[in-house]
């Protein structure tokens, strides 16, 4: 594997996806139902909208579900092959396979405050080293 999809997606994905929130006007809107500020997907896919209509919905939900997919499979991927280099037999890679799936699977069937509260993340952002730099780039 090599750095190009990395590159691919932090560099041009995530760049064009901020670009079309941050231009679409739909950026600080509230939900009706909630009254609390859009975010995650339900944003991309309300920006996305503003250009492409009811097909902005289909764009983003495929685009999620492809980047997710190969998502898992480059980690599976990435962990087999240190556990191999670590643990050569042939029973403990496929009790690797078992668990990750396993636990991909109730990743994937859980609410995301279960996941986050799981890998001992909340919802503040303050706790994410990506927002100290951009407090430090808005000051």
């Amino acid at each position: 594997m090599n750095m190009t999809g990395t590159f691919f997606d932090t560099m041009v994905i995530c760049m064009l996806t901020g670009l079309v929130i941050a231009s679409s006007g739909v950026l600080g809107m509230t939900d009706p139902d909630t009254g609390k500020l859009v975010s995650g997907a339900q944003l991309t896919i309300m920006a996305f909208s503003t250009v492409f209509g009811d097909y902005g919905k289909l764009i983003v939900s495929i685009a999620i579900s492809l980047f997710a997919f190969s998502t898992i499979l480059g980690w599976e991927y990435y962990g087999e092959k240190a556990l191999e280099y670590l643990i050569k037999k042939r029973p403990v890679i496929m009790g690797y396979r078992v668990v990750f799936a396993l636990i991909t699977f109730v990743g994937a069937t859980t609410t995301l405050d279960v996941v986050w509260n799981f890998l001992g993340y909340d919802e503040r952002p303050h706790d994410y080293p990506e927002s100290h730099l951009s407090v430090v780039a808005q000051q």
